[in-house]
């Protein structure tokens, strides 16, 4: 309760218009799967073969002014699908069996100058769809290879020496007997890695698609998820948040799972979360976005060409996207990379938020708020998901009745003219 009081006392403030989304480069042909910073430079990788007028072989970086490759690259018939920085170095994995004349089976590593591989790389794996480092170990999760032989193996680790499984390191699709378990992304939270995917069991340990390794044994996470299918795994305001398949995206309160995007204007499925200056940000493959939940779920700027967009990224204090858009080319629609920047930061200007006290906080009945200017204000009530409770209504006497909302975390917003303000508090 501690740690989502903290994400709901953050100022959750509405997107200035003027605000977009600003194009690294040039583009080129295809599609762009992860970004990271690496050595002081910005770092991506995917599936294209050119970006910037410069050919790259799928891995290419950002020196702030234009895009260069990354050495020779991976082989040009070859694609990224992840990235991690681990040990000083930059580890990449995807379907490729060379990197910069190097042979490298599917996961490589570079070093700011030269490529080298990682053993005989993931030879039991046929694609790592996310990874990432807790302490001194490289998690890593995606699809098995069926051609190897079994157990199927989609999740392992890499102490900077050696890989083993995580577990038996199978994550296991028992529904289905065509279909196999794959890892599709990874989180970390309190030192602890969180999996998220299409499995239903790992060593006899009954799962809905996600997993909790706590660096020995395997965890089930909450149970109650509407499906067993999940894209992606994150912490927004401290809580555990799945994105699944249904395109439903799906939040633990500690007791139930409830819809976080309950008043999203979208539809699709979601491969990216994060939280971006206190706000929920969202996106995926559905035609726009990303989206913001400030306080309730909005477009967050616009991208043209119906944008698929595969991952958010905090690198230093700027929120980057990366994917692919449609671009009109001779008359056809061709899939361009797609490298973004949030150009400035998610809310209104110092000058228009007003500072608001709210006691008492937690309370059972009634609250109180203060503001530190007199006057007749609108205020609304909004619950955690960005859903309004009570429209905005005029209010002089500083006090709201709360004692018919069930408990929960909801937010309060004032405003007057430009002036505007949220707090949050909790009601037991």
């Amino acid at each position: 309760m501690k740690q989502l009081l903290a994400f709901a006392c953050s100022f959750l403030l509405m997107i200035a218009n003027a605000q977009s989304w600003q194009q690294l480069g040039a583009q080129g042909v295809g599609n762009v799967a992860d970004i990271v910073a690496y050595d002081g430079e910005i770092y991506i990788t995917g599936d294209f073969e050119a970006i910037g007028g410069v050919t790259v072989n799928n891995i290419a970086r950002w020196d702030g002014a234009a895009w260069a490759p990354v050495g020779n690259g991976l082989t040009s018939w070859g694609y990224g699908s992840c990235m991690a920085v681990y040990n000083g170095e930059l580890y990449v994995a995807g379907y490729f069996d060379e990197a910069g004349g190097v042979n490298a089976y599917r996961l490589a590593r570079w070093n700011g100058n030269t490529w080298s591989n990682v053993l005989d790389g993931l030879d039991m794996m046929f694609l790592a769809h996310d990874m990432r480092v807790i302490g001194n170990v490289l998690y890593i999760g995606g699809s098995p290879d069926a051609s190897c032989n079994t157990p199927l193996v989609n999740m392992v680790q890499w102490n900077g020496s050696a890989f083993s499984t995580v577990g038996s390191g199978e994550l296991e699709y028992q529904a289905s007997a065509i279909v196999q378990g794959t890892v599709q992304a990874l989180a970390e939270h309190q030192g602890q890695l969180y999996a998220a995917g299409q499995f239903d069991d790992v060593d006899g340990l009954a799962c809905e698609g996600l997993l909790r390794w706590d660096g020995l044994a395997w965890h089930a996470g909450p149970p109650g998820q509407p499906m067993p299918f999940n894209l992606d795994v994150a912490f927004i305001g401290g809580a555990l948040t799945c994105a699944q398949s249904s395109g439903q995206v799906m939040q633990w309160d500690g007791s139930t799972w409830t819809e976080f995007t309950i008043g999203w204007p979208g539809s699709g499925d979601t491969y990216a979360m994060i939280e971006f200056n206190g706000i929920p940000v969202i996106a995926g493959h559905y035609n726009a976005g990303p989206y913001a939940l400030a306080p309730a779920w909005d477009l967050m700027g616009a991208i043209q060409g119906s944008p698929g967009i595969n991952e958010l990224r905090i690198i230093g204090n700027e929120l980057y996207a990366v994917g692919d858009q449609g671009v009109v080319v001779n008359g056809s629609v061709e899939r361009r990379t797609l490298v973004v920047k949030w150009n400035g930061p998610l809310g209104v200007p110092d000058e228009a938020m007003l500072r608001i006290g709210i006691h008492p906080n937690p309370t059972t009945d009634c609250i109180s708020f203060d503001l530190p200017v007199q006057g007749l204000f609108e205020i609304r009530i909004v619950d955690a998901t960005g859903r309004t409770l009570s429209g905005w209504a005029r209010e002089q006497e500083g006090s709201v009745d709360v004692s018919g909302y069930p408990p929960g975390i909801y937010a309060l917003q004032v405003r007057d003219g430009d002036l505007q303000a949220t707090g949050w508090f909790v009601k037991e």
